[in-house]
């Protein structure tokens, strides 16, 4: 589908560029259905295991602690927040948030980081045509993960949850505006792709003039719901082009 021109694209990374969301998932899984197994006799009503609906709705696309908070709430359920200090074993959200980072690389080693091709054909041919391609991701692991992919170097900068924390940035919003600030252009002037519904959110907020949602496990109205400007199921639907006074 042939698209008016633009200047930058903004791209996250788990569920667009590689398949390392279904990783998140099985990491969260892992660490909320063991404490919800080991405080069940605490709860006043059983608790349902955590669910796919449970990682797009309250964890997908947020930094870790914020998705620990938000599972929580949305449980209804009390956790204390602890320190960064905490280790892995106290069951605090700083705790939690170790414990899920530690369940992430261990299944990142054992399964490997998955491209999706049609990610690296769009990019290969929007990097020929000029475009700047950033690349913004809650993870404190996006540098790890295209360092395994091979695709560290592709990008022009990348803005991720270790940026985030050092620079103070608030949210994925904040994010975003970097990304725009390092390359020089308006968040105006750019287009997002995502595959979360938080960071469609994010980019509506952000002010990006175009919110491509990445519909990868048949999310579609859930992106548009949240303001997604139009969805696509892969990148090879999607024809960008550079505007004429920066080709």
């Amino acid at each position: 589908m042939p698209i008016q021109t633009w200047r930058t694209i903004i791209s996250d990374m788990d569920g667009v560029i590689t398949d390392t969301a279904r990783i998140h998932e099985a990491a969260w899984k892992q660490v909320f259905d063991d404490y919800l197994q080991s405080h069940a006799a605490e709860f006043s009503s059983p608790q349902p295991p955590f669910s796919p609906d449970d990682y797009r709705r309250h964890v997908d696309g947020k930094a870790r602690l914020t998705g620990i908070r938000d599972f929580f709430a949305a449980r209804g359920l009390a956790i204390e927040e602890g320190t960064p200090e905490d280790p892995p074993e106290r069951e605090t959200v700083h705790g939690l948030s170790r414990r899920k980072n530690d369940a992430f690389l261990q299944k990142l080693e054992q399964l490997g980081v998955q491209v999706y091709e049609d990610s690296l054909r769009a990019f290969s041919a929007w990097r020929k045509q000029g475009l700047k391609i950033a690349v913004v991701s809650a993870s404190k692991n996006c540098r790890l993960v295209l360092r395994r992919a091979g695709l560290e170097d592709w990008f022009d900068t990348i803005v991720d949850g270790l940026d985030t924390e050092r620079q103070g940035l608030k949210d994925k919003a904040g994010q975003i505006r970097e990304a725009a600030h390092r390359l020089g252009v308006s968040t105006q002037d750019t287009v997002l792709l995502e595959d979360a519904t938080s960071g469609v959110q994010a980019g509506k907020q952000a002010g990006v003039g175009l919110v491509i949602g990445v519909d990868r496990h048949g999310q579609s109205e859930a992106l548009i719901a949240a303001g997604a400007d139009l969805v696509v199921r892969g990148l090879r639907e999607v024809e960008l082009q550079m505007e004429p006074e920066f080709s």
